[in-house]
């Protein structure tokens, strides 16, 4: 998984980890139960007492590790992402290789060869149900794949004579390329599925014209930045931005002008306020706010400032047509408390927004209430 990918596409990715990590998680206990099942019901505990506990004692300890790893994920991939991934691929692909090794044991020791009919019908189930729990990601359900069958594919080819053997191995491994082509094919539909939501989820936070977030989406962050400002007791910021004498524009230039100038203006403040704890929005028409949080007010107002200066000398070019527009801005800023409200916090911003344009517009203001 590589790092250097758009916001749309990382969220994608992160869902496909969380899936994956929700559906292998009953990986934790099946493997463990299914090899009491197979050592009990054939006597194999009693005549191999060694083998059958180790082997059960091993898939135990895989299956808390995995229970480890699910409850720690979020933790790990803080830490490095590939060492996440790695100790993923661990936790699935072992028990596989424990039971596979079992099976090629099976067709070439004696003492394991009772397991042998009941070995396979478990691979062939693992085959089963691992592809379509794996299939969200190409190379683990292939790795999964493989982890349950090129061990006896080699025994078999290389050091059993048993024809039951090479019948069944070689049903294995037909089967398991029928399911390879049915993984691709399930993880092809899983991901425009995972796609087509994702991109649904965008459009019901973004604003059309200008791909920031629309008010909808500004308000619900707004109550989570509420509450966790909050918890931490630091400062929470609103700024509020008018674009001065929008309707000028359109009256002189027409409205395509105008969708331009909230363009330009939404580009300006996105590359202003670049953290992605900064929320951008499109809240009216030629209205924009800015939702800021931990930042001490003084350090917005010079980002506000930077913003607007480049919003003054720079220049908007539209059909043949060139010219510029100002904007004024309101801020307000506070630590929450239970005495206030994030709809004081955006009532305050909003008057200072009104005092700037008081003061002759194309400036900045503090409500300091």
């Amino acid at each position: 998984m590589t790092s250097n990918n758009s916001p749309a596409t990382t969220q994608v990715i992160e869902q496909v980890e969380q899936d994956i990590e929700r559906r292998s998680l009953n990986g934790c206990y099946i493997y463990f139960l299914g090899w009491l099942a197979i050592g009990i019901g054939t006597d194999f505990y009693r005549e191999q007492t060694e083998w059958f506990y180790g082997i059960a004692g091993a898939l135990f300890l895989l299956g808390a590790f995995r229970i480890i790893f699910y409850f720690s994920s979020k933790s790990l991939k803080q830490y490095s992402h590939k060492v996440w991934w790695l100790l993923l691929r661990a936790s699935v692909l072992l028990p596989c290789l424990i039971f596979s090794s079992v099976f090629a044991l099976s067709m070439l020791q004696p003492k394991f060869e009772p397991l042998f009919i009941y070995i396979f019908m478990t691979i062939f189930a693992l085959v089963s149900s691992g592809t379509v729990t794996y299939s969200l990601d190409k190379s683990l359900y292939t790795s999964y794949l493989a982890s349950n069958t090129v061990i006896p594919i080699i025994t078999v080819v290389l050091m059993s004579d048993s024809v039951v053997a090479q019948l069944e191995v070689g049903m294995l491994f037909f089967y398991s390329i029928y399911m390879l082509f049915q993984g691709r094919q399930l993880n092809k539909e899983y991901l425009e599925k995972l796609t087509q939501k994702q991109t649904l989820k965008e459009l019901s936070i973004k604003d059309a014209l200008t791909g920031i977030y629309n008010r909808r989406h500004f308000d619900q962050y707004l109550a989570h930045a509420w509450d966790a400002n909050m918890r931490r007791q630091t400062t929470l910021s609103i700024v509020i931005v008018d674009i001065d004498y929008f309707k000028k524009v359109n009256d002189q230039y027409g409205h395509p002008a105008g969708d331009e100038t909230i363009k330009h203006i939404a580009s300006v403040m996105k590359s202003t306020f670049q953290r992605d704890t900064d929320i951008v929005a499109r809240i009216g028409g030629e209205e924009f706010a800015v939702i800021v949080t931990d930042t001490e007010q003084t350090d917005v107002f010079s980002l506000v400032e930077t913003l607007r200066e480049e919003i003054s000398s720079s220049t908007i070019y539209f059909n043949q047509h060139d010219f510029s527009v100002t904007v004024s801005a309101g801020i307000y800023s506070l630590v929450p408390n239970q005495q206030s409200s994030a709809s004081g916090l955006m009532s305050g911003a909003d008057k200072a927004l009104y005092q700037a344009k008081a003061n002759g517009r194309n400036c900045t203001v503090i409500n300091k209430a």
